[in-house]
């Protein structure tokens, strides 16, 4: 009886580890230069690098205000949307919501974050062009 009591314990703390690999804090995207890249870069241009870099990692891009994209990612039943908060000088991603992704008290499936890092490379990569 002990030995089944150690088994079933043991399956549980390991179940509950192999889920926990899976999540980890929600990745967002602080304050990240414009400026580095070009210095005479308009509104616009940041706007139209952001919207360009989106489109070409999948991301639905909407230009919601002067200075804010919203992004939204379906991958299969998953969906994570994002704010892009945006001016001459710098740029910023951050969580919005999501769907399928786990999200809990800022924890969320860690495929997220994979996402925003992307994003955000590409971003950087329409910044230079």
């Amino acid at each position: 009886m002990k030995r089944n009591s150690i088994v079933l314990t043991s399956l549980l703390t390991l179940t509950f580890l192999l889920g926990a690999c899976r999540s980890a804090p929600i990745y967002n995207v602080a304050h990240s230069p414009v400026k580095m890249y070009k210095p005479d870069y308009t509104a616009k241009d940041v706007e139209k690098a952001i919207m360009k870099a989106g489109l070409i990692q999948g991301w639905k891009m909407d230009a919601i205000s002067p200075g804010t994209v919203r992004g939204t990612l379906n991958i299969r039943s998953h969906q994570a949307v994002v704010v892009v908060r945006y001016d001459t000088q710098e740029y910023s991603i951050n969580y919005e919501s999501s769907q399928n992704l786990d999200h809990y008290q800022g924890q969320i499936h860690k495929n997220y974050n994979a996402w925003i890092r992307h994003l955000d490379n590409a971003i950087q990569r329409e910044l230079l062009d």
